[in-house]
């Protein structure tokens, strides 16, 4: 795997990742369509080049929740987080073999990215005034939390279906999308250290160290960029391009199947 073929990976890495579009089926795509095959050592590292996209953009909201500081609303927050973050990781772990058996089937990635497309749909249609922070509660929580449970379906994408039910709810706009991202955190960390056990145990094999460095970077500031776009999409209802895409996308894999 040359360099190019590197950096071609962590964009894609980077930009499908925190869109609302499914990143699973993508790089399945991409990595078929160039002839290449991702390394687990590359697939780390590029995951963790994520991560630092969303640390990059959040970094302030991080800033408060560590400041533990009573008389602000991130103590409060916090919260929220590791609650919306428990109904996920239970599931995955008891239904881990399940899961892996429904991503072997392609026809429903398809399936589910139309429905995908619907919830991005109806998501520009709410036109309630969002809670602010101090007014979220322990119920919106728990349902963003449930519905993260959906997107470990191939195809169900989870920014999507967090920022989305999180509307629904009646957060605002900016903090349906602060929300997903921050507790996803917590996710993509835990996820890239039981990944990192792995690396551990098998060593970084033919990947060499430019390309772990040029991988994360690309991840890194394409994921920077695609976060503040989806930002910037969803403070101006601008969903439903994501909902065409998915819906062109779902049906060609329906019919191609």
């Amino acid at each position: 795997m040359n360099l190019i073929e590197v950096i071609a990976l962590g964009i894609v890495q980077g930009v499908v990742d925190p869109l609302p579009i499914s990143s699973s089926g993508h790089l399945v795509f991409v990595q078929e369509f160039l002839g290449i095959h991702e390394r687990l050592t590359l697939s780390i590292f590029l995951h963790f080049g994520n991560l630092l996209a969303i640390v990059a953009v959040f970094w302030r909201d991080i800033v408060e929740i560590f400041k533990f500081d009573k008389d602000s609303n991130y103590p409060r927050f916090s919260k929220y987080i590791i609650i919306g973050i428990i109904p996920v990781g239970v599931t995955g772990v008891l239904f881990k073999s399940f899961f892996e058996g429904v991503f072997r089937q392609t026809i429903v990635f398809g399936f589910m990215l139309l429905i995908t497309g619907v919830l991005l749909w109806l998501s520009d249609k709410v036109i309630k005034k969002g809670k602010t922070m101090g007014e979220m509660n322990i119920k919106d929580a728990l349902v963003v939390g449930l519905a993260q449970v959906t997107a470990l379906f191939p195809g169900l994408s989870r920014s999507g279906v967090t920022i989305t039910t999180g509307l629904f709810k009646g957060l605002d706009r900016e903090l349906a999308v602060r929300y997903s991202f921050l507790m996803s955190i917590p996710i993509v960390l835990g996820a890239t250290l039981l990944e990192s056990i792995e690396l551990i145990r098998y060593g970084t094999g033919d990947v060499t160290l430019l390309q772990i460095l040029v991988g994360t970077l690309s991840a890194l500031i394409s994921g920077y960029i695609a976060i503040k776009l989806l930002m910037k999409v969803v403070e101006n209802k601008k969903m439903s391009f994501f909902a065409y895409y998915c819906w062109i996308l779902g049906l060609l894999v329906i019919l191609l199947v």
